[in-house]
């Protein structure tokens, strides 16, 4: 029987995964990701790429900018820089990308950077008590 894995042990749960054999590496995932010339159609590598993670690789994609933008901003570079760095429209495009991927804004991100670790593997509910006190905090 599996546990559920906490924000603790979640390591620990993968490791457990990957022993088992239930987790696997796919390097037609990867290659997918690379956009790598393989010779599976386009379409096939898709599809294939859908199948074994649950996400397009276009999604995989969003996810890891939007991971990358969040460490920038956590970093102290300026929001309008983290836009032009990773390719992003504008600011509005960032800041929806964020809210739907990471669950915070980029203004969010940047100003709190110093009191909080983010975890980007999920929507941190530690993070968002942290948001709310600091708002609490420029209301008075």
């Amino acid at each position: 029987m599996w546990q559920f894995p906490t924000f603790e042990n979640a390591d620990t749960f993968v490791d457990r995964l990957v022993k088992k054999g239930v987790l696997v590496f796919d390097a037609l995932v990867e290659t997918a990701l690379r956009g790598a010339a393989t010779e599976l159609s386009p379409r096939t590598l898709r599809r294939h790429c859908l199948r074994a993670t649950g996400l397009t690789s276009g999604a995989i994609r969003q996810i890891d900018r939007a991971r990358q933008a969040a460490a920038l901003l956590q970093q102290g570079v300026p929001i309008l820089d983290t836009v032009d760095e990773l390719g992003y429209f504008d600011q509005a495009h960032l800041t929806r990308r964020l809210s739907r991927l990471i669950g915070h804004t980029p203004a969010e991100l940047f100003r709190l950077r110093e009191r909080l670790t983010l975890s980007l593997s999920y929507k941190n509910a530690e993070f968002r008590r942290a948001i709310d006190r600091s708002r609490g905090a420029f209301k008075k």
